[in-house]
């Protein structure tokens, strides 16, 4: 044998080799669930067989062996009696699950269709391994044996979800999935041409996701939740978590309730912080040189505020909850509370609007305190938009950022009314949040009057 038919022997397609390891690899991730299923529960004698690691791996396997070839004769490299080998290969698979499924259905007397179906997906896994798409295949495996391995958490949300709360997550679904497309649009009020109805939708969606979202938390985790909820939602939006918040504490003990007011000052101190993070962001990607003595201007106003907040957070949640204790609500969503809300939400925009309309020439500064109270964030947003980074302008962005801040504070009281807290709750909530928002008012007014 010469040198080069020595070498023309040994010549491998390391691709080809490369492709059909991770391919038994990630067919064998699969079985590797399946095989654990089957060891955790009793074995029946008919299951002995039961297909795991290696079966899952190989079927895999078997699927990239055959698409490789036949893209390998596509591109030249292999003859053409490959082709037939890799179709019929290709074929035959069906066949073959069909014979395991008539034995596993008629012989062994198995029901179910679960590792039939992960026999299926693992072979096309291999065929994707086999068209080099190996990212894919990747995601796929990982997806479906994580899909198979939460059956047991599946089987306990479901034993433990009610009909109506079921229901609750399909209308929430609707309202956010198949009438979004319809209502959010550009569509103004034929009076005052200001108000864009998909604000309105916008906040009545999210009242409702976060009200269900609130009611899992409480269900799962007991009262302990709401502190949770109150941080993360005060993040996405306070007004609603707030809204939410006061609604859970309707019918709730006096300890509960604790915790309830703790919450509303969490979210507020949470928003505060979210207005922080944005307002330092812009002014660090547009400010420049000038970008450090504005968010320190804006952290002196904050940082009282939101160290108000937690440290009356801590105070007000210091009872603790006994184990297993739980707060009791009788339905995941309110239509109505949501509706209100969203007309009081619209109302306070176009009120606003109108009054920032009208005294426009006061400056900036009154518009983002009139702005605050719809949606601090947006005022912010339009701060940065409307008024350019200097020295000059830095007492009038750190006014304009804490004042919004403020009057999203204060809204709160609308809102916290509006979920139907009773007269001692919200004189408790109103002294509190005035409490919270009077450094960002004193110090803002200061910076609006050039006097720090």
């Amino acid at each position: 044998m010469t040198q080069q038919a020595i070498e023309e022997f040994f010549k491998a397609d390391w691709l080809t080799i490369e492709e059909v390891l991770i391919s038994f690899f990630l067919g064998a991730l699969i079985g590797l669930e399946r095989e654990k299923a089957r060891l955790s529960r009793p074995l029946r004698g008919e299951e002995k067989e039961f297909p795991g690691v290696r079966s899952f791996g190989l079927t895999c396997m078997y699927g990239a062996t055959m698409m490789r070839l036949l893209t390998l004769v596509g591109e030249g490299g292999a003859p053409d009696v490959a082709l037939y080998i890799s179709l019929i290969g290709l074929l035959m698979f069906p066949v073959i699950l069909g014979f395991y499924i008539a034995y596993r259905f008629f012989v062994l007397r198995i029901s179910g269709i679960t590792t039939i179906l992960a026999l299926a997906f693992a072979f096309f896994i291999g065929i994707l391994v086999g068209a080099n798409l190996i990212l894919e295949a990747a995601a796929i495996s990982v997806f479906i044996t994580f899909i198979l391995a939460i059956k047991p958490e599946i089987q306990k949300f479901v034993t433990g979800i009610s009909y109506r709360e079921l229901l609750s997550a399909l209308e929430v679904g609707i309202v956010v999935f198949v009438f979004s497309p319809l209502l959010l649009m550009d569509i103004y009020d034929p009076i005052f041409g200001v108000f864009n109805f998909r604000i309105l939708y916008v906040f009545f969606a999210l009242t409702l996701v976060l009200s269900l979202l609130s009611y899992v938390a409480v269900r799962a985790m007991g009262a302990r939740a709401l502190t949770y909820f109150a941080f993360f939602g005060g993040l996405v939006n306070s007004e609603s978590t707030v809204l939410n918040l006061v609604r859970l504490g309707l019918k709730a003990e006096d300890k509960i309730r604790d915790w309830i007011v703790a919450g509303v000052l969490l979210a507020n101190t949470s928003m505060i912080l979210r207005n922080l993070i944005l307002a330092a962001s812009l002014t660090t990607i547009s400010g420049g040189v000038h970008a450090e003595a504005v968010i320190a201007k804006i952290l002196v106003g904050m940082l009282p505020s939101m160290l108000i907040g937690y440290g009356v957070t801590l105070l007000y949640s210091g009872k603790k909850f006994e184990k297993g204790e739980s707060l009791t609500i009788e339905s995941p969503l309110s239509f109505r509370v949501a509706l209100k809300a969203a007309m009081v939400y619209a109302s306070i925009f176009v009120f606003t609007k109108l009054f920032s309309d009208i005294v426009g020439d006061a400056g900036v500064v009154l518009s983002a305190a009139l702005g605050g109270f719809i949606n601090a964030g947006a005022t912010i947003l339009s701060i940065y938009t409307i008024t350019p980074v200097s020295g000059e302008t830095a007492n009038i962005i750190g006014a304009s950022v804490l004042l919004a801040t403020f009057s999203a504070i204060l809204n709160k009281i609308v809102f916290t009314r509006m979920g139907g807290a009773e007269p001692v709750l919200l004189k408790k909530m109103f002294t509190y949040l005035l409490l919270l928002a009077m450094p960002c008012f004193i110090v803002g007014l200061l910076m609006a009057f050039d006097l720090v």
